[in-house]
């Protein structure tokens, strides 16, 4: 049984789940996911580690982020929340930019993804890394505190039997969840 990487899945679900209009990408390193939309920003921290100079369109804190409000009819980030110090105040200015029935999706490592993480980088360099861990039910009250709604788990698309391992708890590297702005 072959294993979805997150290179395929990924875009996947993106385009499943895009419904058209302008889309926001936070932590977007070289904005790999780019060519799926047709109207695109990209944002990153400035010196960003990510070859590719240029390919973001602007370079900010994703707490404090430079545009009007209800701008953007999608918005994501990629195993990025958990490296942000407030994560909710990420959340909740994602909540003002996109337009009413607009859509958060969140991908980010499940609570046993980021302890092996964060355990690996303690091992290999001795720093603590005090990244928050969440499971679905904390994330989900960290999305739904911003005012989002329908909060709902995706399950990247396999086999049926990877996706009730998934659904199980028994496979899980990604926590994906999406919500809607009313």
């Amino acid at each position: 049984m072959s294993i979805l990487s997150a290179k395929t899945y990924i875009p996947r679900i993106l385009s499943r789940n895009y419904q058209g209009g302008k889309v926001l990408e936070i932590a977007a390193g070289r904005a790999e996911y780019r060519q799926l939309f047709q109207s695109y920003v990209g944002t990153d921290l400035p010196g960003h580690p990510y070859p590719g100079e240029g390919s973001l369109d602007a370079y900010c804190d994703a707490r404090i982020l430079p545009f009007c409000e209800s701008s953007f009819d999608f918005a994501f980030l990629i195993a990025a929340l958990h490296l942000i110090p407030t994560p909710e105040k990420v959340i909740r200015s994602l909540y003002k930019l996109l337009q009413p029935g607009g859509t958060l999706m969140v991908f980010d490592y499940t609570r046993k993804t980021q302890k092996r993480l964060a355990d690996s980088i303690f091992e290999s360099s001795g720093v603590v890394q005090n990244y928050p861990f969440w499971n679905e039910r904390e994330l989900s009250a960290l999305i739904s505190d911003a005012g989002f709604d329908d909060i709902k788990r995706i399950v990247p698309n396999g086999t049926a039997v990877q996706a009730i391992r998934q659904l199980m708890g028994r496979d899980q590297r990604w926590l994906i969840l999406k919500g809607i702005k009313l």
